[in-house]
């Protein structure tokens, strides 16, 4: 048996409630009983245009400027109308790609009306894990030493600076110098991989806590590596991340109700593809 509420949450629903919305706007904005040739300038549009004057200019505008926008909003609409009525809107790609946005648009704003509850937001984080993770953090301590000199000479100095440091010689001090930071706090791994390189970045994991560990190889030389502490990557709580989730929720329905009804809508249509040597027809349901 389905849960209480969860009838509303269906994808068809959604299409058939917006379909209707989307049917009373049409009748709104384009009554029968206007006749063509009328321009009706509302109430409620002089309030818009004074309260968008308004907000630009942080004060109400005057008799004469209100008088100037109401005028400047006739004209635009005659001029629209009469460029409609010369077919100028037909083949214009900049206007269909707009007509097509502001469809979209109206869509958006009408499926956004509906809130996620709170078990919905956990299944849509777990789902998407991957995107939501925190991932793991290391803090340690590194001294360096370049590649100059023979493999011998390597050796010798690799095992000089560990017996200093075994015997608590100051990191800072020792190795050689290079401009990298001697120690990195709360660090993940893609940080680490930006400064020191992805070959050292994927050594530190195995390494263990709480003991000097190298050589470490990088791009640069080699460097003995200190673990101070490690913090297991982890899927945050939903209250840590509720708003990213939300978004993300938002606009992953929006994409879903998006090709539901784009598909509804296909059915209105005989749809018929040219290509050279086929013609395919979609006929409409």
């Amino acid at each position: 048996m389905s849960k209480p509420g969860s009838f509303l949450r269906e994808p068809l629903v959604h299409f058939f409630v917006v379909g209707a919305l989307l049917f009373g706007w049409s009748a709104y904005r384009a009554p029968e009983d206007v006749p063509r040739d009328e321009i009706r300038i509302t109430a409620g549009q002089i309030e818009n245009i004074a309260k968008l004057f308004e907000r630009t200019w942080r004060r109400a505008p005057t008799q004469d400027e209100l008088a100037t926008l109401i005028d400047n909003r006739v004209r635009e609409e005659v001029l629209f109308r009469e460029a409609k009525a010369l077919g100028l809107d037909r083949d214009d790609v900049i206007i269909r790609r707009r007509l097509v946005q502001k469809y979209g648009f109206l869509t958006d704003d009408l499926t956004s009306l509906r809130q996620p509850d709170e078990a919905e937001l956990q299944a849509f984080l777990e789902a998407e894990a991957d995107r939501y993770s925190i991932g793991a953090k290391i803090s340690y301590r590194q001294v360096f030493l370049s590649r100059e000199g023979t493999a011998d000479d390597i050796d010798g100095r690799l095992e000089r600076l560990r017996a200093e440091l075994a015997a608590g010689g100051d990191p800072g001090l020792l190795g050689d110098p290079i401009d990298l930071p001697a120690r990195m706090e709360r660090t993940d791994h893609a940080r680490i991989a930006a400064t020191f390189g992805p070959q050292f970045a994927a050594s530190l994991p195995g390494l263990p806590v709480g003991t000097w560990s190298g050589p470490v190889p990088s791009a640069y030389g080699y460097h003995l590596v200190f673990v101070e502490a490690r913090e297991d990557g982890r899927l945050p709580e939903l209250a840590e991340v509720r708003t990213a989730v939300e978004r993300d929720w938002q606009e992953a329905e929006k994409r879903k109700f998006r090709a539901l009804l784009l598909d509804r809508l296909r059915q209105n249509y005989d749809i018929v593809i040219e290509q050279a040597g086929a013609t395919i027809t979609e006929p409409a349901s």
